[in-house]
């Protein structure tokens, strides 16, 4: 509790752990033995610093949150490669900034009439895609790859011929 009594001139009260201090009193309030009362307050420490140090702390507390999640929320890049033979598509995937491989992401592969969906184990970067032609001789398949913490990337590769 934090309030300010300005009809007997400026008389701050703060409450902590239940007790009540007086940050300042007039020089006026006396106790009935007619000198100044000091016992439990808290005398000349200005209501300012005090406000100053709540606002401070509640602050810091308010920025600190901010700093703790702005790394979770960074995305990376990936390097998506494939190649085509006939009718397989093998597809590639890395960390764009380091070229490492990339385990575990997830490729799907749309072409007309179906689409095929893979989810890449721990200990591998690349799949390989069986390409139904259906009598044509080109077919487009769109290649999406997704994995946690890094940009979606999406692509299109020409299969057959």
């Amino acid at each position: 509790m934090l309030w300010i009594n300005c009809a007997f001139g400026i008389n701050a009260m703060l409450r902590v752990h239940g007790r009540l201090f007086s940050l300042y009193k007039h020089p006026s309030t006396k106790a009935s033995t007619g000198k100044m009362e000091n016992r439990g307050q808290l005398m000349g420490v200005p209501i300012k610093l005090v406000m100053a140090l709540v606002i401070g702390t509640m602050t810091m507390g308010i920025l600190m949150q901010f700093v703790g999640t702005a790394e979770r929320t960074i995305l990376r890049d990936m390097k998506v490669t494939f190649s085509t033979s006939r009718t397989k598509l093998t597809v590639k995937v890395y960390d764009a900034q380091s070229g490492n491989a990339l385990n575990g992401a997830t490729v799907v592969v749309k072409y007309p009439g179906g689409t095929l969906a893979k989810t890449l184990s721990e200990s591998k970067n690349s799949e390989n895609f069986a390409i139904p032609l259906n009598g044509a001789s080109v077919v487009v398949a769109t290649v999406q790859v997704t994995r946690n913490g890094y940009i979606p990337w999406e692509g299109q590769a020409a299969v057959g011929g």
